[in-house]
């Protein structure tokens, strides 16, 4: 990613003082069965907003408009507003954390090296998890793909360990 790119997002996406970014993943419209619960993701978001340190970047591809009711927008909540892969990969880097189920945008995440909590069944886990040791998985110990059974405190655990 070139550091042309990677100065716009900055510039485009200015770092709020004294806050911590977190960008959250909430859909994934072609596979419903590997996407965390709507709820679940609006509580954990409300969760970490009320930390006080922290702006929640709301992300959500096409699709996925109708899981954005529950959230409480605010200047600490605020929706990314879209852009090429290229785009997400450089807002990605201006992140502290990244938080998904399984996605593309996790395997974008995890290439430009953001730090990440993914939500991910064992199947998902098996075959699909990122790698690299800056990452968290919170795992369902369901078979399979589905994430149902990971609350949101699991969730929220990790994201405080990790910002």
């Amino acid at each position: 990613m070139g550091e042309d790119l990677k100065e716009r997002a900055r510039a485009k996406f200015p770092r709020r003082e004294g806050k911590k970014r977190v960008a959250v993943f909430i859909g994934n419209a072609k596979k419903v069965d590997t996407r965390w619960p709507e709820d679940r993701f609006v509580e954990l978001v409300r969760r970490i907003v009320e930390r006080g340190d922290t702006e929640v970047h709301i992300v959500a591809g096409p699709g996925d408009e109708g899981l954005l009711g529950g959230f409480m927008w605010s200047d600490d909540c605020v929706l990314y507003p879209g852009g090429s892969l290229q785009e997400l990969g450089a807002f990605f880097g201006t992140c502290d954390l990244f938080v998904t189920s399984s996605s593309g945008p996790m395997h974008l995440a995890a290439a430009v090296d953001v730090p990440m909590v993914a939500i991910l069944a064992d199947f998902t886990f098996e075959c699909w998890r990122p790698l690299a040791d800056i990452h968290r998985i919170v795992q369902s110990g369901q078979p399979g793909v589905q994430v149902g059974t990971v609350t949101v405190d699991e969730v929220f655990e990790a994201v405080n360990e990790m910002v």
